[in-house]
């Protein structure tokens, strides 16, 4: 679009009186032009949003009954279990970590979850790291430092115990596979000997 003020326009020129009436009459028919645009375009989005809502809903519709024919729905419970299992790592015990098997596997559906539960052999190793003490803030005390510090790593320690204890759990009678890293610590008891073994189960570490 062209305007006589083109050299005016984006720069600091002031407009005299009758240049003022002379813009607003310019922007008389643009205005309206803008609106009616403002308007179509407020039209088609209500349109779109309609369009997306119902293909969203039709997208879920169709992704929920293929599902229904996934192939791994069709295997057997065993060869289930088989794939399951070789999903843990060969070159160390598991970690107690959401990103890796078995913990991931329960986490995908509720089936899979099932499975996993009921699959001792995927409970059967497992690596326990104690974590480390918090930092704390330079503006404590050393002794006020020393306290934070142990109760939050005994909070953590009873938080992996826990944890790990419900792992044990989960191995039923196999025979298990532990590793523990750790950093002694005298003021706090070792973990391994406050782990629950399931009856009859054989440790290593």
């Amino acid at each position: 679009m062209t305007s006589p003020f083109a050299s005016r326009l984006r720069t600091n020129y002031c407009p005299r009186d009758e240049e003022l009436a002379q813009i607003k009459a310019l922007l008389s028919e643009p205005c309206q032009r803008l609106k009616h645009l403002d308007d179509e375009i407020a039209v088609l989005q209500k349109a779109l949003d309609k369009l997306s809502e119902e293909r969203n809903a039709l997208s879920a519709y169709v992704k929920a009954h293929e599902a229904l024919m996934s192939p791994i729905r069709r295997l057997p419970l065993d060869i289930l279990e088989h794939i399951f299992v070789a999903c843990l790592p060969t070159h160390r015990n598991c970690v107690m970590s959401a990103k890796e098997a078995p913990v991931i596997l329960g986490r995908i559906c509720s089936s899979w979850r099932n499975i996993s539960l009921r699959t001792p052999r995927l409970w059967c190793r497992l690596h326990i790291v104690e974590p480390p003490p918090p930092e704390s803030s330079n503006s404590l005390t050393a002794s006020s430092r020393r306290l934070l510090q142990l109760e939050a790593k005994v909070t953590q320690r009873l938080q992996r115990l826990e944890v790990a204890n419900t792992w044990l759990r989960r191995s039923g009678q196999c025979p298990l596979s532990i590793s523990l890293e750790s950093n002694p610590d005298p003021r706090i008891s070792p973990l391994l000997p406050a782990l629950r073994f399931p009856p009859r189960s054989r440790t290593s570490s």
